[in-house]
């Protein structure tokens, strides 16, 4: 088996394993129905039946003129086996029902007759089943007593010696199934549900490794951000997610600095780029992205501002925990405020901001407003990047707005998230704009099949608390 069968393989457990996480109560609520639905069926169809049976010999005639009188029963072994062929005929013959059907003054038997001859013996078990226990009982009696007058046409004169006689059965034959049918419903739901979460493991769709960018996508991975957990023993820890933070991780800042250093190398040849920070769908992490890289390239001396073009849910300065009242770019080009009064300059990330906390129900105006092209050629001339946070490609156009003047685009891929036909249709949105995209950022990784994918929330563990914090949109 070669490494990329290995590594199918591997995805397919990781998977299965995170179908039966999220789709464990499908197959909980599927078995639940259909053994609701099994005992249903089966108490709808369930007819109880009764049997009535008797018990006897029978005895052929000859005549016997010695003996004083015309005819004697008597029994011998070629007699019964020519009775164990010829009576079950003659019960279902349309001659006794009919016999039977004038002695019970009925249109038509309400029962079945079938009878059990036991070989080499003359011994005879005739039953009759019926959905009526007093039909069975009364349709027995009627055969025993014309049975004589049919086989007398066949196997000639013959007598029945009674050795159990017939009685009104009290209990159905067919005793109901309902535990049996439940169980097999159960079973049922509960296959069906693994093939449901199987199935769901088969058709996932979606980016997971960085080969599947590079083959799939045809895009250079410039980084992969791990999912950054935090380990909480008290109150006062910082939580924010940034490369300034001890508490983030090396592997974390390790990436930043990636993506950093591929950036330098494709704008080394021109000054004041604008960059923006594209995505499919919300929670990919395009904010984090666009924060740190903002960070990185202003520790290391770069002029850089910081827009929030995300105008319909702004985040931007939540995720930087800033509470004053700023303006953002949608207030510059409505006119309400001037560029130079809008930017707030942080001295500890060494960066400028253009964020404010309005947002816009419909920003088509603003994107489309011809003063938005002089407010990005004024932000170009004052700093050495202006990176661009915008909203998702595929739920709105806002970003193909920004893109159409920037320089370059970096595209942020949650690992595992959005399906592969929803990121493509979104990047080819982007190429509308005719922005060259130097490649993407694998955001929210795990390794592992135990771990592969991503939790939501918080995550209380035993014997300290961790906090899982988004890298991405404020949550």
């Amino acid at each position: 088996m070669d490494n990329e069968t290995s590594i199918d393989i591997m995805v397919l457990l990781s998977d299965l394993i995170k179908g039966i996480k999220r789709l464990w109560y499908l197959v909980l609520v599927l078995a639940s129905v259909m053994s609701w639905l099994f005992f249903y069926v089966s108490a709808r169809k369930y007819t109880p039946l009764y049997t009535s049976k008797a018990t006897f010999t029978i005895l052929a005639a000859y005549e016997d003129n010695y003996a004083g009188y015309s005819y004697r029963y008597y029994y011998n072994s070629q007699t019964a086996s020519q009775m164990a062929v010829t009576f079950p005929y003659i019960l279902n013959s349309y001659l006794l029902q009919e016999i039977v059907c004038e002695d019970l003054n009925v249109p038509y038997l309400n029962g079945s007759i079938y009878a059990v001859a036991i070989p080499d013996t003359n011994l005879f078990t005739i039953m009759v089943t019926s959905i009526n226990p007093n039909d069975a009982y009364n349709i027995l009696n009627s055969v025993i007593r014309n049975y004589p007058k049919v086989a007398e046409f066949v196997i000639g004169d013959t007598k029945m010696n009674m050795l159990s006689s017939p009685k009104v059965p009290t209990t159905p034959t067919n005793r109901p199934i309902y535990s049996r049918m439940t169980k097999i419903g159960f079973l049922a739901g509960f296959v069906l549900g693994c093939g449901f979460i199987f199935l769901y493991a088969l058709t996932r769709t979606t980016i997971r490794k960085v080969d599947d960018v590079r083959k799939i996508l045809n895009l250079e991975c410039l980084g992969v951000l791990p999912v950054v957990k935090f380990k909480r023993r008290k109150k006062d820890i910082d939580y924010s997610i940034n490369i300034l933070n001890e508490k983030v991780g090396s592997a974390f800042n390790e990436s930043i600095r990636s993506i950093r250093t591929k950036l330098l190398k494709e704008t080394s040849d021109k000054k004041n780029n604008v960059i923006v920070i594209a995505g499919s769908v919300p929670q990919e992490g395009k904010t984090t992205v666009a924060i740190n890289l903002s960070i990185s390239l202003g520790q290391m001396g770069y002029s850089v501002i910081l827009v929030d073009g995300d105008l319909r849910n702004p985040s931007v300065l939540n995720m930087l925990d800033i509470v004053m009242p700023l303006k953002g770019i949608g207030e510059i080009v409505e006119g309400e405020q001037t560029i130079e009064h809008s930017i707030y300059y942080i001295n500890k990330y060494n960066i400028s901001l253009l964020a404010g906390h309005k947002s816009y129900q419909n920003p088509n105006k603003i994107l489309s407003h011809y003063s938005l092209v002089e407010v990005i050629a004024m932000l170009r001339n004052m700093a050495d990047f202006v990176i661009i946070d915008t909203p998702p490609c595929h739920m709105v156009p806002d970003a193909v707005a920004f893109a159409k003047y920037a320089d370059h685009a970096i595209y942020c891929i949650r690992q595992d998230y959005a399906k592969r036909s929803l990121i493509i249709d979104s990047l080819t949105s982007l190429s509308y704009s005719r922005v060259n995209v130097l490649g993407a950022v694998l955001t929210f990784t795990e390794t592992g099949i135990g771990s592969y994918g991503y939790r939501y929330g918080y995550l209380y563990k035993y014997p300290y608390y961790r906090k899982l914090r988004y890298y991405g949109e404020s949550v």
